[in-house]
C-alpha cells in the first residue's frame, strides 16, 4: 500500500490586509513557528487581475529568495475572492470564460510553475437561471467541464498539479461526492490530464438543506444531496486520496465559519486531527478506480482560518500558532508517511 506523505501548512489568506508583500507574512509566519509550508492566496496581492507583470516577477524572485532564508516552501497557490464571487467558467458568455482562463488561471499557473508548486481554485457558480432548467443546466455543466479541460491541459503541460475546490451548495456547485467524482472522471477522460478535488473541512455545512424527501422525489438530481455528503468524514473516506490539498478549519458542523483550531472553538468543535487522519487512511486503503487519477503522493493539509478585521495582530498569531500546535501532536513533521502516524487515541 502506497501511502502519502502529510505536511501542515498555512494559507496567507489569514494573513491578508496585515502583512502585504512576502516579507512580511514570512516574518509573520516564522512568528508564528512550527509551520514552514505556505499556499499563497491570490488575495495576498499577487492576484493576476490586480497587478502587473512586472510586480509578478519580483514577486516570484523575492519568494525564492525569502523562503531559501527562512526555511520555507510555497507549496501551492489558492484562488480568492476576487475570482470565487462569480459565475466564471459557467458564464453563458465565452469572453468572460476566456479572460478568466487566460487572464487569471493561466498566470497563476505560470507563476506555480516558478516555484515548483501546485494550484487550486474554484471559479464558477450556477446561477438561478441555470438551476431552473434542465437543459440550461447541461449547457452550464459543458462550458464548465470545457473550460476545465483547457484548464487541466495546461496545468499538465506545465508540470503543475490542479485542484478544484468542494463547495456546499447547487450554486456553488461540485457539492455532493458524486458530483466531485464524476467531475473528475470526466476531465481525465476529456483532457487525458488530471484534475484532482480540493477538500475543506467545513464544506459538508449545506447540503443537509438538499436532502432528498418522499414529497421531493421529482425534484432534480443537480439539486438533491444524500446523507454522506452532509459528513466531513465520508467525503475524506470517499475523496481523500484524490485531494492532494485539504483546508483545514474548525467547524461546529452548522456553518463554514472558519474557526482557528484553538481550545475556544475546538470545545464545540467537529474536526479532530486523528479522525481526518484515520479516515485519509480508509480511502487510501480503498481499491483504486483506474478512471480516477492516481492517488496523490502528498497531501497538504492546509490551515485555513478566517479573522475579523478587528483582531488584533498579535491575537492572530497567537491563535495561528496555538492551531500548529494543536495538529502538531497528530503530524509531528512534515513529510511523514500517514501509516507512520499514530492514529490511536483521541
Amino acid at each position: 500500500m502506497n501511502y502519502p506523505k502529510i505536511s501542515l501548512a498555512l494559507d496567507t489568506v489569514s494573513l491578508i490586509k496585515r502583512w502585504i508583500t512576502p516579507q512580511e507574512w514570512m516574518g509573520a509566519i516564522e512568528k508564528i513557528g512550527g509551520i514552514y509550508c505556505i499556499e499563497a492566496s491570490t488575495d495576498n496581492e499577487i492576484d493576476p487581475f490586480l497587478t502587473t507583470k512586472s510586480y509578478i516577477k519580483d514577486w516570484i524572485s523575492n519568494v525564492a529568495r525569502l523562503q531559501a532564508e527562512h526555511g520555507f516552501k510555497v507549496v501551492s497557490f489558492y484562488s480568492g475572492y476576487v475570482t470565487y464571487r462569480s459565475c466564471g467558467l459557467t458564464h453563458p458568455d465565452k469572453r468572460i470564460r476566456r479572460k478568466l482562463l487566460n487572464g487569471w488561471f493561466k498566470p497563476v499557473v505560470d507563476i506555480a510553475s516558478e516555484l515548483n508548486a501546485e494550484v487550486g481554485c474554484n471559479l464558477n457558480a450556477f446561477s438561478e437561471h441555470m438551476l431552473s432548467n434542465e437543459t440550461e443546466y447541461a449547457r452550464a455543466v459543458q462550458r464548465l467541464e470545457e473550460s476545465l479541460c483547457i484548464a487541466a491541459d495546461y496545468a499538465a503541460d506545465k508540470h503543475v498539479r490542479f485542484s478544484y475546490e468542494q463547495m456546499y451548495t447547487p450554486t456553488q456547485g461540485n457539492w455532493t461526492i458524486e458530483e466531485c467524482r464524476k467531475r473528475m472522471r470526466r476531465i481525465y477522460s476529456m483532457a487525458n490530464a488530471p484534475m484532482y478535488i480540493t477538500l475543506d473541512a467545513g464544506h459538508a455545512i449545506g447540503q443537509k438543506e438538499f436532502f432528498k424527501t418522499e414529497q421531493s422525489e421529482m425534484s432534480k438530481d443537480y439539486l438533491s444531496a444524500g446523507q454522506k455528503d452532509a459528513d466531513v468524514y465520508e467525503w475524506l473516506r470517499e475523496l481523500g486520496r484524490y485531494s492532494p490539498i485539504i483546508h483545514l478549519q474548525q467547524t461546529d458542523g452548522r456553518t463554514s465559519s472558519h474557526r482557528p483550531f484553538t481550545q475556544k472553538w475546538n470545545e464545540t468543535g467537529i474536526i479532530h486531527p486523528k479522525k481526518v487522519l484515520a479516515a485519509l487512511k480508509e480511502s487510501f486503503e480503498r481499491e483504486q478506480d483506474i478512471t480516477l487519477p492516481g492517488p496523490a503522493e502528498e497531501i497538504h493539509l492546509v490551515f485555513e482560518p478566517f479573522f475579523s478585521i478587528t483582531e488584533p495582530a498579535e491575537d492572530i498569531i497567537a491563535q495561528i500558532r496555538e492551531t500548529v500546535a494543536y495538529w502538531r501532536i497528530a503530524v509531528p513533521r512534515d513529510g511523514i508517511r500517514l501509516d507512520e502516524i499514530d492514529l490511536g487515541g483521541k
